[in-house]
C-alpha cells in the first residue's frame, strides 16, 4: 500500500490503540499491508510518542497481584479510581486514560503497580497507561470492574475502614464539586451512584437528596454543609488523591 494512502479516522484510531496496547509498528504495518516506515510517521503525526528500540524489545512487568486483596488505603483508592475511570479491553488489557493535566496522577498509579509500561501522550491533550495482565483483570472483575463495563459497573465492597478511600477514588474519577463547596455531584452507573448515596447517608443521615436520571447515566448531588462534611471525610488526612481535587477540597475546608 503506498505511503500516500489516505487513512480513515477509524483506521488511525485503531492503529493508535493497537500501539498503546503494546503492539509494534511492524506488526501494525503488516495488518495494513504496508511498512513500518509508513505507520511510524502516521502515529507521530497524531501525537503518539514512539517507543525506543530497547523499550519495544523489553518484556514489561508489574505487580500482577496488586488488586488480589484490598487491604490498604492505596489499594482501596485505586480500586475506586478504576471503578470510575478504568477500562478492561480485549486481551486482559487494563487501560486508564486521563487529560494531560493529570499526567502525574497516572505516574502515581504506574509507580504503585510497579509497572514498567510507558505512559503514552497524545497531541490531542490526553495520556494513557495500558497494562496487559490476565491476573489483574481477573482480580478487578472479582471486584466488579468488568470488561466493557459501561452501564454495568458495580460498587466494590471493601472493609469499613477503607470505604472513604475507595469513594475518594471514585469521586476523583467521576465526581465534581465547585470551588466554593456549594455542591458535590457523582455521575455514573445506577448501582455505583446508589451505593455512594448510602455512604453519604451513613455520615449525614439527615440528607434528603435522591438519585436521579441524568441522560444515559444517574447522578446524586449534595450541597452546602453536607458537601463540606463529606469532603472532610473523603480528603481529611488522606495520603493519596488527585492533586487538583485535593487542593480544591482543602480550600473549601479551610475557607
Amino acid at each position: 500500500m503506498p505511503a500516500s494512502f489516505h487513512w480513515t479516522n477509524e483506521q488511525i484510531q485503531a492503529m493508535i490503540q493497537a500501539y498503546e496496547q503494546g503492539q509494534s509498528v511492524t506488526l501494525i504495518a503488516k495488518r495494513y499491508d504496508t511498512s513500518h516506515q509508513v505507520i511510524g510517521p502516521v502515529l507521530k503525526k497524531h501525537g503518539v510518542v514512539l517507543r525506543e528500540h530497547h523499550e519495544t524489545m523489553r518484556r514489561h512487568t508489574c505487580n500482577h497481584a496488586y488488586f488480589h486483596e484490598i487491604d490498604s488505603e492505596e489499594k482501596a483508592y485505586w480500586l475506586g479510581f478504576l471503578t470510575a475511570d478504568g477500562c478492561i479491553t480485549t486481551g486482559n488489557r487494563i487501560s486508564v486514560g486521563l487529560a494531560q493535566i493529570d499526567f502525574n496522577h497516572l505516574l502515581k498509579l504506574k509507580r504503585c503497580l510497579d509497572a514498567s509500561q510507558m505512559i503514552s501522550r497524545r497531541a490531542r491533550g490526553d495520556c494513557n497507561l495500558v497494562i496487559c495482565s490476565p491476573q489483574m483483570a481477573a482480580d478487578l472483575a472479582k471486584h466488579g470492574i468488568l470488561p466493557n463495563k459501561t452501564f454495568s459497573t458495580k460498587p466494590v465492597q471493601v472493609i469499613p475502614d477503607l470505604e472513604r478511600h475507595y469513594w475518594r477514588g471514585v469521586i476523583d474519577g467521576d465526581g465534581t464539586f465547585t470551588k466554593g463547596g456549594s455542591d458535590l455531584k457523582l455521575c455514573g452507573d445506577y448501582e455505583v451512584v446508589i451505593a455512594f448515596q448510602a455512604f453519604v447517608l451513613s455520615h449525614c443521615p439527615e440528607v434528603r437528596a435522591k438519585v436521579y436520571k441524568d441522560g444515559n447515566i444517574f447522578a446524586f448531588a449534595i450541597s452546602k454543609k453536607t458537601t463540606v462534611h463529606i469532603l472532610e471525610v473523603l480528603y481529611g488526612d488522606a495520603t493519596i488523591y488527585l492533586e487538583r481535587k485535593y487542593e480544591r477540597a482543602m480550600q473549601i475546608l479551610h475557607s
